[in-house]
């Protein structure tokens, strides 16, 4: 079964649920596809088995049985898992003002100051901690779901250009309009992203003008 589950995760939640009716099995499962948890409630206070289940997607902090959901061990091993984003869960919600267990979250990626609180979004060494872990394989960028003001840091946004993941979109528009942010942007690989620059940097710089897209 092991080798059936690691070449197809998803079965874990797709097979008869009368297939993991032993531990082992349920162990494989939740080895194999995290959120698989849900359908065994049987084991939904079991050590080993939220452990694995952590271990493999945090969001399966969401079927631990109520009364354990809220062991700090169980909560910062779901914080820490590098994939799914167990800050987003409902029952994650306490947790999402606390710094320490915010910064968990971020290490893991920095995309998930997404979930974290508005005061947080707005703590710019929270933020500045975001951004150096976001990941680049992510979709989203952290400086999206920062506060207004520190999408508005020439520093943040410097930090932000030099980690490699150039966000220019998301920086305001004082920031698009920086020669400072326009000097950094082209010294880096990430240059082409100079289109989203105001009109002014793409002339100044002698960049072709795309249409204000990002203006």
């Amino acid at each position: 079964m092991k080798a059936i589950l690691d070449e197809t995760p998803n079965l874990a939640s797709e097979l008869p649920a009368f297939i993991f009716n032993q531990k082992d099995a349920v162990l494989l499962a939740v080895g194999a596809f995290g959120t698989s948890l849900k359908r065994f409630k049987k084991f939904d206070s079991d050590d080993d088995v939220i452990r694995t289940a952590l271990k493999n997607n945090g969001e399966a902090i969401q079927y631990v049985k109520s009364e354990f959901r809220d062991n700090e061990e169980y909560v910062k091993s779901a914080l820490s898992s590098e994939f799914g984003n167990a800050l987003k869960m409902r029952c994650m919600i306490p947790y999402r003002d606390n710094k320490e267990f915010v910064k968990i979250a971020l290490e893991a990626n920095g995309c998930n100051i997404k979930w974290a609180s508005e005061r947080l979004k707005d703590d710019f060494d929270t933020a500045a901690f975001a951004v150096r872990h976001q990941k680049n394989w992510y979709p989203d960028s952290t400086v999206k779901n920062l506060s207004s003001r520190l999408r508005d840091s020439l520093e943040i946004a410097l930090i932000d250009i030099k980690e490699g993941h150039a966000c220019v979109e998301d920086y305001s528009y004082r920031l698009r309009n920086s020669d400072e942010v326009a000097k950094t942007l082209i010294a880096t690989e990430n240059k082409w992203k100079m289109y989203c620059m105001s009109e002014r940097i793409r002339k100044k710089y002698d960049k072709a003008d795309n249409g204000d897209l990002c203006d």
